[in-house]
């Protein structure tokens, strides 16, 4: 078998696994936090990502506002990687890192924080074969900001203004767990500059028990698999199907799409898009890539009649900053994947 044929087999072998995930798979709301622009925040995603870029380090920023009528929030995240031990690693990667993410619901009563430290390794396992493993540690906080809310005794029947004490009584306002993630990938890297990725991810591994409000319950672990590949339409074109599956407990999120990238010269791209997230939302994606800055906005808009009138979409800002990759040598051992 020749090397086009193997190539084609890895290919059709890998959205063969992301179609059987989605057969299985059914199309309601996830409940983690997650962003539509999923490659703009690799450490969310996976922690298998962290390094798999072409550079030193990145740096990445995201933000996410959801109108929607029922619960509104907002969502932030901000990471930074580096590769480390390069002089040591000829064709292997090793990185490690730092992410925060941040959820606001219900005008800033309701916060999620979390941050995570990252590690990951790249082990080449054939000439254009790597395997990826990553792994997180750190905490996650559920805040609850008791002033934010009114209460029912707190109202006066004779001015009708919320004037009363509360007497309402809470316990563990502010709850703070460790918090464990884990990430595996493989990819491939084709003639030309294209590639196909396939990785997976559970997030939330021990499903850490949390007191809040006199209940006690506990964070569900969170499954992702994802994949793709590039293909090079011409020297300056590449086309770039993705999709993504999330579970946790009985929720499911599927996301399928594909980008479109024309590069006008080596750091210089613009990059247009969109995805479709089962039986709800259409998401619609613009970006461009100058010197080693990448910035997108996308738009979730809502398609289902069902969650029509409680979810007036939202937009999404995403910025990522990658440094110049002075070793040429390790660059052409691993350029690091372009989503």
């Amino acid at each position: 078998m020749d090397e086009k044929n193997k190539d084609m087999k890895k290919i059709s072998w890998c959205w063969w696994i992301i179609i059987m995930v989605v057969l299985i798979s059914s199309g309601v709301k996830a409940q983690d936090f997650y962003f539509s622009q999923f490659y703009a925040s690799p450490l969310t995603l996976n922690p298998a990502l962290g390094g798999l870029t072409p550079g030193n380090i990145r740096i990445a920023a995201n933000y996410r506002n959801q109108n929607a009528s029922l619960v509104p929030f907002t969502t932030y995240a901000a990471s930074l990687e580096g590769k480390i031990l390069k002089n040591k690693l000829v064709h292997d990667i090793m990185a490690a890192g730092i992410v925060v993410v941040r959820d606001e619901l219900y005008n800033k009563s309701v916060n999620n924080t979390l941050l995570m430290f990252s590690w990951s390794y790249h082990n080449r396992i054939s000439a254009n074969d790597y395997l990826a493993a990553g792994l997180q540690g750190g905490l996650f906080q559920h805040y609850l900001n008791m002033n934010a809310f009114q209460y029912p005794e707190q109202w006066d029947p004779v001015t009708g203004s919320p004037s009363r004490p509360v007497t309402e009584q809470f316990q563990d306002m502010n709850v703070l767990l460790p918090d464990i993630n884990l990430g595996l990938m493989w990819y491939h890297y084709l003639p030309s500059d294209a590639s196909v990725f396939l990785g997976g991810s559970v997030f939330h591994l021990t499903q850490p028990k949390e007191k809040f409000l006199n209940t006690t319950g506990m964070i569900p672990r969170r499954y992702v698999v994802h994949g793709g590949s590039r293909f090079m339409l011409d020297k300056k074109v590449s086309l770039i199907p993705n999709a993504i599956v999330m579970r946790q407990q009985k929720a499911t999120q599927f996301i399928m799409g594909t980008t479109l990238e024309y590069r006008t010269a080596a750091t210089t791209a613009f990059k247009t898009g969109g995805w479709f997230r089962y039986k709800d939302v259409m998401i619609l994606f613009m970006g461009m890539e100058l010197k080693g800055i990448e910035v997108g906005v996308s738009y979730d808009f809502v398609v289902s009649q069902k969650y029509f009138g409680q979810n007036k979409g939202a937009i999404e800002i995403s910025a990522i900053f990658t440094s110049a990759f002075k070793n040429k040598a390790s660059l052409q051992n691993n350029p690091g994947l372009r989503f």
